[in-house]
């Protein structure tokens, strides 16, 4: 079983999102909560688990880890300089320019559905 056992931990900030499961994805997730009650004898709520395989999903994407590493977490806008990378352009952009170019970070409202 690739989700290992699921233990608490408290997100900075929260977001509320309204999922309707198509009836094939329905399917997988009863059979995994079963296979996860089978593995660690214990039942979990299936917004508990569907957190947790997010969770290990962005946790095991490399390129979304770099991206994340190289973004400013308040506009996850690019980063002025980039910890580790050089731009792909080849010019340098100098922080008096990002600055210039800086907009107020969207703010989005997500219903995820199907």
């Amino acid at each position: 079983m690739k989700l290992g056992r699921i233990t608490a931990n408290p997100a900075a900030t929260e977001g509320k999102y309204r999922l309707t499961a198509p009836p094939h994805i329905n399917e997988q997730i009863v059979a995994y909560r079963a296979m996860y009650k089978a593995v660690y004898n214990e039942e979990i709520p299936p917004e508990t688990m569907i957190l947790a395989i997010l969770a290990q999903f962005f946790e095991a994407d490399a390129d979304f880890r770099a991206w994340r590493r190289d973004t400013d977490p308040a506009t996850l806008a690019p980063a002025a300089e980039p910890a580790r990378r050089r731009p792909r352009t080849g010019s340098k952009v100098t922080s008096s320019e990002a600055d210039a170019g800086a907009k107020e970070p969207a703010r989005e409202s997500v219903t995820i559905s199907s």
